[in-house]
């Protein structure tokens, strides 16, 4: 029993605190030297998780432990990069079945193999392709529970799991990750917009030298808009909010910095006023397509 739990919580750091881990945990390649150490032998096969796959299969592992087809779903949608083509409805579907079958019991109590042969049928015959490298850790999952198994070990594999899975959703949401999140947004903005003004102003020269006629389709675009802007402030807010709690701007009560809190708090109350402000004035998006209409 202590040998399945050490071995497990061994690996189990490997994948979710280092990203890098021994892909083969089978009873040849462990040494016991004494009674206090442990040896692991043979790393010929090592797999390697990036932090965002680390994240991508965080959420698999805790939709499949709260039996959450929805959630499954989601993330399964995400990992695979799913074309638009792919039918959503159908793989819920197949997703609500899988589980109704495999992990009815408890993850514990089935055999991981069948199971994960299984879903791996589900992903063929939806045509979602399953990225390898987060094939690796699931197989070291399905392994960890047979070496338990062939051990008589009574260890649940759940409640092996759930303090790393815990962990990890817990420092999603400290402000340090919160903080890194949001500069990878502002990241992705600037590169979205960085190269907008050479391209409107190439566009601007094709215009006048060729003509163009310009043909505007605009569905729901108060929706669309005012959802960005909301974006943005929440954005900016939390991030600034973030900053002061990483740095624990003084004054601080139990090391929470209040300016921090208070920013938070200004956050949400200009959302408020915003949204207040937004509903008594006529649409932005009204004005420029009446002034699109109007020049065009």
């Amino acid at each position: 029993e202590r040998f399945v739990q050490r071995t497990s919580d061994l690996f189990l750091a490997m994948i979710f605190r280092d990203g890098m881990f021994h892909a083969d945990p089978h009873p040849g390649n462990f040494l016991l030297p004494d009674a206090g150490h442990l040896a692991i032998l043979d790393f010929g096969d090592v797999g390697y998780l990036t932090q965002r796959r680390r994240l991508d299969f965080q959420a698999l592992l805790l939709a499949i432990s709260e039996r959450d087809a929805d959630d499954f779903t989601r993330a399964l949608l995400t990992v695979t990069r799913a074309s638009v083509e792919i039918d959503e409805d159908a793989v819920q579907s197949a997703v609500e079945a899988w589980m109704q079958r495999w992990l009815r019991a408890g993850v514990s109590e089935q055999d991981l193999g069948p199971a994960l042969e299984h879903l791996l049928d589900l992903f063929r015959e939806n045509h979602l392709t399953f990225p390898s490298d987060l094939l690796m850790p699931l197989r070291v999952l399905m392994r960890l529970q047979g070496l338990g198994l062939e051990l008589g070990s009574t260890v649940p594999l759940d409640d092996m799991l759930r303090p790393y899975l815990t962990q990890m959703m817990a420092d999603r949401f400290k402000p340090a990750a919160l903080l890194k999140e949001g500069r990878r947004t502002l990241r992705s903005w600037q590169r979205l917009l960085g190269p907008l003004p050479d391209e409107l102003a190439d566009l601007a020269v094709r215009m006048r030298k060729d003509g163009a006629s310009l043909d505007i389709r605009v569905h729901d675009p108060d929706e669309v808009v005012d959802n960005l802007i909301d974006g943005l402030i929440a954005a900016a807010s939390i991030i600034g909010a973030s900053e002061l709690l990483a740095k624990r701007t003084p004054p601080t009560i139990k090391d929470a910095s209040v300016p921090g809190v208070a920013v938070f708090a200004l956050a949400g109350l200009t959302w408020v006023r915003l949204q207040n402000r937004r509903a008594s004035h006529k649409k932005i998006t009204s004005r420029v397509a009446g002034f699109i209409s109007r020049r065009f």
